[in-house]
């Protein structure tokens, strides 16, 4: 599976129970101008593939339309 969230190119990451480790990536993103903007910039690049009408050409290209094209 291809991760959503890559650390320090789209957003920041913790292992999981990692208090410590979430609150020095917060920490890292208050203080890191530059970075917590390209998380931002890169952020919502990332989330617009998974925007529904994305997600319904992928599904329809990939499905419906072999299936269209068959019959």
């Amino acid at each position: 599976a291809v991760d959503v969230i890559r650390h320090q190119e789209n957003g920041c990451l913790a292992e999981v129970e990692d208090v410590d480790g979430l609150a020095a990536a917060a920490s890292r993103l208050i203080d890191d101008e530059p970075l917590r903007r390209q998380c931002v910039e890169r952020g919502y690049d990332t989330v617009q593939a998974y925007d529904w009408r994305a997600i319904v050409h992928a599904y329809y290209e990939q499905v419906y339309r072999p299936l269209m094209e068959q019959g």
